[in-house]
């Protein structure tokens, strides 16, 4: 999928920013990537893998890590808590926000903006 779409556009890597869930940051953190290895993130490497490049921008957006013992594929494929749900919508929020940044005013802003801790 994502080599079609960079096939069809005629994207080059750095014309791309590629959203992710993040389980190494907290919820309602986000942080842009310049480039960089999958860092782990299975979907990263498929796009790393498809794309034979890994020179395109990342926004990751932190859902937080599994509570002890349980299984890291479970806790990323199930929902949100209830009780999440306020930083859940913070989080997009702030995401949506990074996304405009980044496109408006480069990759530069949006890290300079988006990646420091509040």
């Amino acid at each position: 999928m994502v080599a079609n779409v960079v096939e069809d556009f005629g994207l080059r890597p750095v014309d791309m920013l590629m959203v992710v869930d993040d389980v190494n940051l907290d919820l309602e953190r986000i942080r842009f990537r310049r480039a960089g290895s999958h860092g782990g993130h299975n979907g990263l490497r498929s796009i790393i893998d498809t794309l034979e490049v890994s020179g395109f921008h990342r926004l990751r957006i932190g859902i937080g890590g599994p509570p002890a013992g349980a299984d890291l594929i479970d806790f990323v494929m199930s929902g949100f808590a209830e009780e999440e749900e306020t930083s859940v919508e913070a989080s997009v929020r702030s995401a949506a926000d990074g996304v405009f940044t980044w496109r408006t005013e480069g990759l530069e802003a949006a890290m300079n903006r988006f990646n420091a801790v509040s």
